[in-house]
């Protein structure tokens, strides 16, 4: 069984949890995470944007991560719980299309053009040498 956790903190004004799972991803490992105000489904994310290949490298992070709430107050509620409510999210997301610079909304002014009209004389400096 891969390491859950389940932490609360109740202390005042505090009513909120984080759930922290290694779940397998890709032909390896992340570290996934749900967090929230008690009674609600609560927010997910991943702390390992790509899969980790070593299983001991996820529990590090998931060790890390554990020990950063219990220091910050939370308290273990369970460990090893079924974690199905830590839904990863998507961990790369797709790739931006090229996208012209500037605001397209934005009216630019044209270049003059020289008046066709004009003998090349006029619309012309020419050097005598």
């Amino acid at each position: 069984m891969l390491p859950s956790v389940h932490l609360e903190n109740r202390t005042p004004p505090h009513h909120k949890f984080y759930k922290i799972a290694v779940t397998k991803a890709g032909g390896g490992y992340s570290v996934v995470f749900s967090y929230g105000k008690i009674g609600t489904p609560g927010v997910s994310g991943t702390k390992t944007p790509l899969p980790l290949t070593h299983y001991n490298g996820a529990v590090a992070v998931f060790d890390g991560l554990k020990d950063e709430k219990l220091a910050k107050g939370y308290k273990v509620v369970s460990e090893g719980f079924d974690d199905s409510s830590v839904k990863p999210i998507l961990v790369m997301p797709p790739p931006k299309p090229d996208l012209p610079k500037g605001n397209p909304h934005k009216k630019t002014k044209k270049p003059e053009k020289p008046d066709d009209d004009e003998p090349p004389e006029k619309r012309y400096r020419s050097i005598v040498l």
